[in-house]
């Protein structure tokens, strides 16, 4: 199979020349499973990463998902459902939440402002709203950290133990998870203060004040898993042949909840526009999936089932190396042009 994949190859290839990234592992498929794998530069296919936003989808979006397929919560319950919450603040919806459109700002640095990690939903919820609940998208870590403390509300459990129950064990995920004691770690980036690689700590810095558990990032895996996961999503929320998202829990979850919004999204999705966008120019309208701020994405073609998960860490050669966003796009389009051809 890879013969049919030798512009992609060689597109990778010059991914590392070029020093767009250090390593990375590269899977494609559809709804029947995975057709093409590739590793570049020195990099094993069983290598773990950290998945950075990609846990915003793989485990506080599905859990959400779940709940609300189980009866545990509405996308319509509000923040005041389950905290005492200022008045600005009050009508706050999981949806909102769920499509940044809750108008909590996009970043605040916790490390260094909160007072405790116990307090910080507290923290959040008393600062300043970035714009009107509903009237645009910011995209906020800080909606995905409230919404994680909402489901451990919930299940009256962490939110590391609540992946591994409801998700990485029905899925199979085997090397998933958050604070992951694996020795098959590729270190993340060099940390500033130490000046030593960073592996097996999460490099957000906010996931990392909550102890490496968290809704925003946190999450490490494989390519091996991230397959699984997308083919699920790919075959309309089915993998071993049962159920794991209902069809309408998916088709709800993909939605367009933005229409008129500066980007467009769906429940945890980011989803294919017009505009420039991390899936290129050849993914259908509507396809959805989301980036990792590592050097990460998972991109579901939603009319072919085509699904793409690129696993890099770019940050090691700098957070400051945004050569990536132009790859991504590049590499998505390689694919897709590829695919058409067998």
């Amino acid at each position: 199979m890879k013969n049919a994949f030798q512009d992609t190859i060689r597109l990778l290839e010059q991914g590392l020349e070029e020093k767009v990234y250090p390593y990375g592992v590269v899977a494609v498929g559809n709804r029947n499973g995975e057709i093409f794998r590739y590793c570049v530069g020195e990099v094993t296919e069983d290598k773990v990463f950290d998945l950075a936003s990609l846990t915003k989808i793989v485990s506080t979006s599905t859990i959400v998902f779940q709940f609300i397929q189980q009866g545990y919560l509405s996308l319509h319950d509000k923040l005041s459902d389950f905290f005492d919450v200022p008045d600005d603040k009050k009508d706050i919806t999981i949806k909102n939440l769920m499509t940044h459109t809750s108008g909590l700002p996009a970043y605040i640095d916790l490390m260094d402002q909160c007072p405790s990690p116990d307090q910080v939903v507290n923290f959040i919820l008393h600062w300043p709203l970035a714009i009107p609940v509903g009237t645009d998208v910011i995209y906020s870590c800080m909606g995905y950290i409230v919404l994680a403390k909402i489901i451990e509300q919930i299940k009256g459990m962490p939110m590391d133990l609540i992946f591994n129950q409801d998700v990485a064990q029905p899925l199979k995920l085997k090397n998933t998870g958050f604070c992951l004691q694996h020795l098959n770690i590729a270190p993340t980036a060099i940390d500033n203060k130490t000046g030593r690689p960073l592996c097996g700590v999460v490099h957000d810095q906010n996931a990392r004040y909550l102890g490496g558990i968290s809704g925003n990032a946190g999450l490490f895996s494989d390519i091996h898993d991230l397959s699984i996961f997308a083919q699920m999503l790919a075959n309309g929320g089915v993998i071993y042949g049962h159920e794991f998202i209902s069809k309408r829990m998916l088709q709800v979850a993909v939605q367009n909840y933005t229409e008129g919004m500066s980007e467009h999204r769906g429940l945890g999705f980011s989803l294919k526009s017009q505009r420039s966008h991390p899936a290129g120019d050849l993914f259908s309208i509507g396809s959805f999936g989301h980036t990792g701020f590592t050097g990460t994405s998972l991109w579901v073609d939603k009319t072919s089932g085509t699904y793409v998960v690129f696993l890099t860490n770019r940050v090691y050669l700098g957070v400051s190396n945004n050569k990536i966003i132009r790859f991504r796009r590049l590499l998505h389009n390689t694919i897709i042009s590829e695919i058409q051809g067998f």
